[in-house]
């Protein structure tokens, strides 16, 4: 439990973040490899080539407080 614990207070912090997510005016940070290594979505955003492999990534998917949610 305290690895999970630990991991999480990496979201939506900056430190050692390398992707942005800006939704609905907000800036979210977070770390490819967790998402990746934790989602199917994101690893297909991130390895698959797709125009989303950039440094900031805007989404219009989901309002902000989902957002954050999805990725705890």
């Amino acid at each position: 439990m305290e690895l999970s614990r630990d991991l999480r207070t990496l979201v939506n912090s900056d430190l050692f973040s390398d992707v942005t997510f800006e939704v609905e005016g907000h800036r979210i940070c977070a770390h490819r490899a967790l998402l990746a290594a934790r989602s199917e979505y994101f690893r297909a955003m991130f390895c698959g080539g797709l125009k989303e492999a950039s440094d900031m990534i805007n989404n219009h998917q989901v309002n902000c407080t989902t957002f954050i949610v999805t990725v705890k």
